[in-house]
C-alpha cells in the first residue's frame, strides 16, 4: 500500500521501504527525465540514506529494483552531453564533520 506523506516513518520496515522506493523513483524521473524536479537534493539524500539504513538492518527486504542498487536514471535525449573542463569535485555527499574533512582533503590532494 503506497503512502502519500512522510508519516509512514512510524510504519513497519517493509511499508517504509515501499514508500521510499516510490518517493526516490519519482524524484529520479522528475529530475533526470522530465527536467522538472520537485524535491531538494537534501530531501533526496535523506530518503536515500534512510533507505540504505533500513535495507542494512533488514537485508531480506531489499528489493532487486531498489534505488540503492543503481545510479541515476536513464538520461533524457533532449539534452546535449556536457564535458566539464574542471571536475565537479563538489558532487560528493557529506553528512557530518568527518565526511567534510575527508572531502576537503580529497579536494586539496586533487589541487596539488
Amino acid at each position: 500500500m503506497p503512502f502519500d506523506s512522510d508519516s509512514s516513518k512510524d510504519k513497519d520496515p517493509e511499508q517504509r521501504i515501499f514508500y521510499l522506493n516510490e518517493k526516490i523513483n519519482r524524484a529520479n524521473r522528475l529530475y533526470y527525465i522530465d527536467n522538472a524536479p520537485d524535491s531538494s537534493d537534501a530531501e533526496w539524500d535523506g530518503w536515500m540514506q534512510e533507505l540504505i539504513a533500513i535495507e542494512a538492518e533488514y537485508p531480506d527486504l531489499k528489493t532487486p529494483d531498489s534505488p540503492t542498487r543503481r545510479v541515476g536514471a536513464p538520461p533524457s535525449g533532449a539534452f546535449e552531453e556536457v564535458v566539464h573542463p574542471v571536475p565537479m569535485l563538489s558532487l560528493g555527499n557529506v553528512f557530518d564533520e568527518d565526511g567534510f574533512r575527508a572531502w576537503y582533503q580529497r579536494t586539496l590532494d586533487y589541487l596539488e
